[in-house]
């Protein structure tokens, strides 16, 4: 039986959205560092992205996982405070404090939008 990922995110400064889900995983986590997902405006768009603890950044994963609506999709996931994301051109620092920048619990997106171009870190 594949493992089981469990997101347990609270209101916090990264984000003001709570998450408690369990998620059956079809394969291993990878680091990710590159995902296409929607921005603040809606839109999606090419974003970098990294883990958020109390510290800052830390490693963001990706796995496939089964969502019991759509089937398998990519669930892209952090540490204790989420994940943190911004344009993928953008050279500023992370950072809580960024309007550039934003902060989710998790994502769950369509397969094949994640990479581990570690270029943008």
């Amino acid at each position: 039986m594949p493992p089981y990922i469990e997101i347990d995110v609270d209101i916090c400064p990264n984000t003001d959205f709570p998450a408690l889900k369990v998620f059956q995983s079809t394969d291993e986590p990878w680091e990710v560092t590159q995902v296409v997902a929607p921005l603040p405006d809606g839109t999606l768009g090419s974003c970098a992205v990294t883990g958020w603890d109390d510290e800052g950044p830390v490693v963001a994963y990706a796995v496939n996982v089964f969502d019991s609506g759509e089937g398998t999709v990519l669930l892209i996931y952090g540490g204790e405070h989420g994940i943190r994301l911004k344009a993928s051109d953008s050279i500023e620092p992370w950072s809580v404090n960024s309007s550039n920048q934003w902060g989710e619990p998790c994502l769950l997106l369509p397969a094949g939008t994640a990479t581990n171009n570690f270029e943008n870190l």
